[in-house]
């Protein structure tokens, strides 16, 4: 790429895996967490790891030879655990880690952190506290917690969240379904709602490879993507799809850059203009499914995927 194109992203450290890194995710400013995944051939397996990379250790732990060297400096890695299978997605709340297993597994961590009095750095610990499995879905591809990205954005801090159920998780798996998590049931695996045929193609089921909450929903709302080239907006309180958004039949595309605009109460809705309309914007093309969506964490009822 021309310098013009890199300006203003020059890394500064780099972190080198002995399994892929398939997902990062913020804990604090200057600490996150990574999730790794690699198939061992030989044995049959999938391995995974999560381990937790600490910014101020990496450059606090530089000499100057260090500062002069060609080589970016290597990020301190403080914490690590490993997983019932390759860790395909992780995300973050509070002092709350989550993790998607290859084994149809969802595993709850307690993060806590000790500063280290040898080396004045602090040390993280990720406990494993629950666990949801899942015998018929395969892989679980990706999740999100229904709080969003509430702990990130200090706008979130004026809207009632009384009702918020935090305690809440939706998945994504290979076999095509979604499912919600209620963290405070006791009982079990049984998934809260669960959607077994929410990507499919011909009648077939297909990875959905991404689910993602509104964060202005209140936990209401969650989209999903998936190998179908289909963008779900689901209206959890029904457990029906409100709103798809697919590529066109003649080259299975699909806008990767969709902005939703909703009424407070009630569904998308592609015909009622009461309940929602559906706006598309800056349309770029692709031929793939979809494999990520973001929701705007600044406005109401924007995705981009």
């Amino acid at each position: 790429m021309d310098d013009d194109e890199t300006a203003g992203h020059t890394p500064i450290a780099v972190l080198r895996t002995d399994l892929h890194a398939c997902s990062v995710e913020a804990i604090d400013s200057s600490s996150f967490l990574c999730g790794l995944y690699e198939l061992d051939e030989a044995e049959q397996k999938r391995n995974g790891r999560l381990i937790v990379c600490d910014l101020d250790a990496t450059f606090c732990s530089l000499d100057e030879a260090d500062e002069l060297a060609d080589d970016l400096p290597k990020i301190v890695t403080s914490g690590s655990v490993e997983t019932d299978g390759g860790v395909l997605d992780c995300k973050v709340t509070g002092n709350t880690a989550a993790a998607a297993l290859s084994t149809g597994r969802l595993d709850i961590f307690a993060i806590s952190k000790e500063m280290n009095q040898e080396t004045s750095c602090v040390d993280y610990t990720l406990d494993l506290k629950l666990s949801r499995t899942s015998t018929e879905d395969g892989l679980f591809l990706s999740l999100d917690w229904s709080s969003g990205a509430r702990g990130y954005y200090p706008q979130y801090s004026s809207i009632d969240d009384s009702a918020f159920p935090t305690h809440h998780i939706a998945v994504s798996t290979q076999t095509g379904s979604v499912k919600i998590y209620d963290l405070n049931d006791t009982s079990g695996s049984h998934a809260l709602v669960s959607m077994s045929d929410a990507h499919s193609i011909y009648g077939e089921n297909v990875p959905a490879w991404i689910v993602a909450y509104d964060p202005f929903s209140g936990g209401t709302r969650l989209a999903s993507g998936g190998d179908d080239c289909c963008l779900h907006i689901w209206d959890i309180r029904t457990g029906c799809s409100a709103t798809t958004l697919r590529g066109t039949a003649s080259d299975g595309t699909v806008d990767s850059s969709v902005f939703l605009n909703s009424a407070d109460e009630g569904s998308f809705s592609e015909e009622s203009e009461p309940s929602g309309t559906v706006v598309m914007s800056n349309k770029r093309s692709h031929t793939a499914g979809v494999t990520s969506a973001q929701w705007n964490p600044f406005i109401e009822h924007q995705i981009c995927v």
